[in-house]
């Protein structure tokens, strides 16, 4: 999650070093995005409990002090008070929805190794919690908590005619902070990760692109990519491939680093993806661009189309004025064998 992107989309692209790689990596990673979620479920949990209570705590003493004769209030204090209570309430929904976010994060990661282990714990707690209806709008939850609060605001306020009308306003304004602030923080939908982030010279990467949720505009799109030299002219281009949109669907690529090419240095991997037009489900010879400028060029291009398969087959060209494709970098750093 992500993040997303996610985005933005912007994904939770990670992977090992060369210092420790392959499952036992993958498994220590796992392990850690577990402890991160359960540990972001404490910190949920302790927030919404002392929160709220602090939360009713605070409505039943102004409750009190407004209907006691003894302890009577000015308006203008008793809107201190309520505007003190609604600041409280947007500063949890705040909190509440970045600890979700980070949540969010840490449980995608954990569902995108499980995959690669052939485990399935995250994703199981996912699938029954949505059998069992447990999913809660929790911007709604702190807008009904607001809007308690504004309740017992207009009680204590009642017949201050001015001060009424400037409650109203101040609910209103704490309404929209809480739906701006509670809601999930925008996630990365895809995830670009490769095998080792440090690698010697000569060992394959493999960069890895997983589709991180159900897309509703269309069956496919297109990824690929480049590895880039940061300090050299080296370039190796990452084949366009057609990808369904399921959720933690992926495809792969290897970059070979045994070239003579290839030096110790950083590279950066460019990866891009976009819907074809018109969300087509397999391009025609046409739409290919062109492989030079000779129509010998383009026939041997249309020819090893032909040969391709359904999910293995270069992109279309986006036609002038689309949607720009979406871009994520990632840095590589090969060093030289047997380096530590």
């Amino acid at each position: 999650m992500s993040s997303s992107n996610a985005s933005p989309a912007s994904g939770n692209a990670g992977g090992p070093s060369s210092a420790e790689s392959g499952p036992s990596a993958r498994t220590s990673e796992w392990a850690a995005a577990r402890s991160n979620i359960e540990r972001f479920d404490g910190y949920l949990n302790d927030l919404r409990k002392y929160g709220f209570g602090l939360v009713t705590t605070l409505l039943t003493v102004t409750g009190y002090l407004s209907a006691s004769p003894a302890t009577s209030l000015p308006y203008a204090t008793k809107l201190a008070v309520g505007g003190a209570i609604l600041v409280l309430v947007v500063a949890l929904a705040f909190l509440d929805g970045q600890y979700r976010a980070l949540q969010r994060g840490a449980t995608i990661r954990a569902r995108v190794l499980e995959k690669s282990l052939n485990l399935d714990l995250t994703g199981s707690m996912a699938h029954y919690a949505r059998l069992g209806r447990f999913r809660i709008s929790y911007p709604l939850v702190y807008e009904m908590t607001a809007a308690a609060v504004f309740v017992v605001g207009v009680g204590v306020l009642w017949g201050g005619g001015f001060y009424e009308l400037v409650w109203l306003a101040v609910f209103g304004v704490a309404v929209v902070l809480v739906a701006v602030f509670g809601d999930e923080a925008p996630a990365g939908t895809f995830d670009w990760s490769v095998d080792a982030k440090i690698v010697a010279r000569g060992r394959p990467v493999r960069v890895t692109f997983t589709c991180l949720e159900e897309l509703q505009d269309g069956p496919w799109l297109w990824a690929g990519g480049r590895i880039q030299g940061i300090d050299s002219d080296y370039s190796y281009p990452l084949p366009w491939r057609r990808m369904r949109t399921h959720f933690l669907y992926d495809m792969s690529w290897v970059w070979p680093t045994d070239g003579p090419a290839v030096r110790e240095g950083l590279y950066r991997l460019v990866g891009l993806w976009y819907p074809p037009p018109d969300n087509e489900e397999r391009p025609v010879p046409s739409h290919l661009p062109a492989a030079g400028a000779t129509r010998a060029a383009r026939r041997h291009e249309d020819d090893r189309y032909a040969r391709l398969s359904a999910d293995d087959a270069p992109s279309p060209s986006a036609p002038p004025g689309a949607v720009p494709p979406h871009v994520y970098t990632l840095t590589v750093q090969v060093v030289a064998p047997g380096s530590p």
